[in-house]
């Protein structure tokens, strides 16, 4: 079955809708939210000129009870029709787990809203090209992915929200842990031209050469040839060229050390918090962090793209909306979504109970909704990059201690520049403190785009990770005297 049978018709979501809502149309307990979602996917594989092919769709199903406190989830082969609808319903709503989170209070959408974008056509226009690539780079695995996401949210107040939005992804991946590199380009693409124009995006992966020879390559296989050539290890013992373990100025060629360490934070939580546990950032806090901008944007523009983490509205049907968290010295906004702690929010980062809505998302897990990031975007005044001498990293990992206030990230992919060429050197991780870190941040005037996933703790299962989608779009980032140490390898 091709990938174009597999996609559901404005037509076809709507009648899904429809029944959903007609099961809450008898719910006794008022304000409960249905979801639906699917995934249909067109995914190639290449490796060593070998082509692998995967074709197929996923179904999910949740209920959340607001006024009961209870959600459960299905996961299905089967679209909800007519002719198997009390099967399926009934399925999905067995076994409900009960949860103890304080709802803002916020009315649901009443409204109905629609947005099913075209499907292009040309999907596999890059595939050959990636094919020949890995015919004459060994070690390599290339992937191009379509993947249409089909999203219902109706509610008991009469709510409807139906999206249907295609991606497109190319996946550079080369060598094994310790010391890999990859790279990936996923974006919203929803005509034949957006795949036309899909290459020019290449000027926004992470290139670790001062004369950008990377970004500035007009194919995936110039590009990636470039990348290929940097990946062996030139330097085992990085002490012999930078002091460490010690304070180093480090070069972040992502924008994930900016999501991880600084983003999170601006995540309202939905459980409830301990007693005097709080925030790095309070709204309206002055911060010593001139020229910066922080934000989640769901909606900006890459090229014209719309980046991985895009969607028309979040798990509970509301309009997702650009939130600025730090514009020069001042915190203004953080994410929020249906719960709170009542009595401890206001202590945690100075924001009012229902203050911030609609930041909520839930991933293919099927994990509860929680309020997360969408695109974390790093902006400001910038200066023009001189790498020589530096110690650069491309960093997809970190994490911070609420705590103590401390942050650590970890790169595999790292480079010293040396007479203008990157050498390789062994994985590094960099720690510090979450302010000063901020503080000393200098931003330069390339941009990088990455794409991926993020998890976070489950809020009702602790020890388990609920993944979403999620994107940067930030400048490249001179961070100041920070704690540099080798990892093993």
């Amino acid at each position: 079955m091709s990938v174009t049978e597999l996609i559901k018709t404005e037509a076809e979501l709507k009648e899904i809708a429809a029944i959903m809502q007609d099961k809450l149309r008898f719910d006794p307990d008022g304000q409960t939210v249905s979801r639906c979602t699917r995934l249909v996917i067109d995914s190639v594989k290449f490796v060593d000129g070998t082509k692998t092919s995967e074709c197929g769709k996923s179904i999910l199903q949740n209920n959340e009870g607001i006024g009961a406190k209870t959600y459960s989830g299905y996961r299905s082969p089967y679209d909800l029709t007519k002719g198997n609808k009390v099967e399926l319903l009934v399925a999905r709503d067995s076994d409900p787990v009960r949860f103890n989170f304080h709802p803002k209070g916020i009315p649901l959408p009443t409204d109905e809203r629609v947005y099913v974008e075209d499907i292009p056509s040309g999907i596999d226009t890059f595939d050959q090209e990636l094919r020949e690539f890995t015919k004459y780079h060994p070690n390599t695995e290339l992937k191009r992915r379509f993947l249409v996401e089909q999203k219902i949210v109706v509610n008991s107040e009469g709510g409807i929200a139906i999206q249907s939005i295609p991606f497109l992804g190319v996946y550079y991946q080369q060598g094994f842990s310790p010391l890999p590199t990859s790279r990936d380009i996923n974006v919203v693409c929803a005509s034949e031209e957006d795949i036309k124009r899909f290459p020019k995006l290449i000027k926004y992966i992470a290139d670790p050469t001062p004369d950008g020879r990377i970004t500035s390559s007009i194919s995936f296989t110039e590009a990636f040839d470039q990348l290929y050539k940097l990946a062996p290890l030139r330097i085992e013992k990085l002490k012999d060229h930078i002091n460490i373990p010690g304070l180093v100025d480090v070069v972040i060629l992502t924008g994930v050390p900016a999501h991880e360490v600084f983003g999170h934070h601006f995540e309202e939580p939905i459980d409830h918090l301990n007693q005097g546990q709080s925030s790095p950032f309070f709204l309206g806090q002055k911060l010593k962090t001139p020229n910066i901008i922080l934000k989640d944007d769901p909606n900006v523009l890459i090229e014209g793209f719309r980046p991985t983490g895009f969607t028309y509205f979040d798990a509970y049907g509301r309009t997702r909306k650009t939130v600025n968290h730090i514009v020069n010295d001042e915190v203004f906004g953080f994410l929020g979504g249906e719960y709170a702690d009542p009595k401890k929010l206001k202590e945690y980062n100075g924001s009012e109970l229902r203050q911030f809505s609609g930041n909520t998302c839930q991933g293919m897990d099927g994990q509860f909704p929680q309020t997360r990031m969408s695109c974390t975007v790093l902006d400001g005044v910038h200066e023009n990059l001189d790498l020589e001498g530096k110690l650069v990293i491309v960093s997809h990992s970190g994490f911070t201690d609420r705590q103590t206030k401390a942050y650590q990230i970890s790169a595999e992919e790292c480079y010293i520049i040396k007479n203008g060429e990157p050498r390789r050197v062994v994985p590094v991780k960099v720690g510090g403190n979450i302010h000063q870190a901020l503080r000393d941040i200098t931003l330069f005037d390339r941009w990088n785009y990455n794409s991926g996933t993020c998890g976070k703790p489950e809020p009702i299962h602790k020890r388990q990770l609920a993944e979403v989608p999620v994107s940067q779009f930030s400048r490249v980032q001179l961070w100041q005297g920070q704690y540099v140490e080798t990892l093993p390898i």
